[in-house]
């Protein structure tokens, strides 16, 4: 949980106003197909990653917020 939702939290965390600020940029994380599919072998790890997803659409609405709206975030899963 710590490396695959916390670290993504306090990265995207600190560098959104600084592109926020500078009307540019983009923040991409790594998701993973297990975030949809699911699985009964790794429940921690397929929550982490379904939480990145949430993570991820609660902060590309963030920035359009506070008028930025060049700033995206992106998740790339396969």
């Amino acid at each position: 949980m710590a490396v695959n939702l916390k670290s993504a939290f306090l990265v995207m965390q600190a560098v959104l106003s600084g592109m926020c600020g500078s009307r540019w940029g983009r923040i991409i994380n790594i998701s993973s197909i297990a975030a949809q599919t699911g699985g009964v072998t790794a429940p921690t790890y397929v929550a982490s990653k379904l939480g990145l997803w949430g993570l991820i659409h609660s902060y590309v609405a963030e920035p359009i917020r506070k008028g930025g709206r060049d700033c995206r975030g992106r998740c790339y899963a396969r």
